[in-house]
């Protein structure tokens, strides 16, 4: 028998292989468009001293694995220093002492704190090409709870670029600090639709404090959500009109 016989049985009986294979496979593709392929996504116990980045296009969320981060919208630098503290009866908690654990997801980060009567998850997530970042925090209680945000004002152009003067404001009708400076051009927004009893950072020879705060409202029990938005823009504080 020749080689090119040989060589075309075998291709022959390729083919009726693979024509069955695919026949046989053709009922399950309907059902395997359907399901959902798993969640990525990895947790462990947090290590305090382990930089966490988040990140996208436009924004990042730079800290550490305690919740303690800076907040960029390029080319500008927002605050430094986030922090929550939970108020609970006439307790308050620093939240980088009660962080337990961390997940990533190619999304976002989340880390939950957990004290005696209470959990709170920290989402921080970067839409992928939107200029900015929002902060989710899931609460679940068992007493009146409400959660504070600080942060330490830091507006600036990312070096060797510098602005003039800056100023932040708190804005009660948007639930928002407000940065801008001397030219108008630059101009940056931080707030919640719950948040109240926001406190400015001020400096005088006699007192200074150097974090900006903000309330986000009372959980008195159960679940509730929290959300905080940080977006900036270089058209100015009217773009937030």
């Amino acid at each position: 028998m020749s080689s090119c016989s040989v060589r075309s049985r075998y291709l022959q009986r390729i083919f009726v292989c693979s024509s069955l294979l695919a026949i046989c496979l053709i009922p399950a593709l309907p059902t395997a468009a359907q399901q959902r392929s798993p969640e990525i996504q990895l947790t462990r116990t947090v290590r305090t001293w382990e930089f966490l980045p988040v990140v996208g296009a436009r924004a990042g969320l730079f800290g550490y694995e305690t919740g303690d981060f800076e907040a960029w919208v390029y080319p500008l630098k927002i605050f430094r220093d986030f922090h929550l503290i939970f108020h609970i009866g006439d307790r308050a908690l620093p939240a980088e002492s009660l962080a337990r654990t961390l997940t990533v997801r190619p999304e976002s980060a989340t880390l939950l704190y957990a004290g005696d009567n209470f959990r709170v998850r920290e989402t921080l997530s970067i839409p992928a090409n939107e200029p900015g970042a929002v902060i989710l925090l899931e609460i679940e209680t068992e007493q009146p709870l409400e959660v504070e945000a600080l942060f330490t004002p830091d507006f600036q152009l990312e070096w060797p670029a510098a602005l003039g003067g800056t100023f932040v404001n708190w804005d009660s009708a948007k639930h928002a600090f407000l940065f801008g400076e001397e030219t108008k051009k630059f101009a940056a927004l931080v707030g919640s639709p719950t948040a109240g009893d926001a406190h400015v950072a001020y400096q005088t020879n006699y007192s200074l404090a150097n974090d900006n705060s903000m309330r986000l409202g009372v959980v008195q029990k159960g679940k509730e959500t929290r959300a905080i938005a940080i977006a900036a823009s270089v058209n100015g504080l009217q773009a937030f009109v």
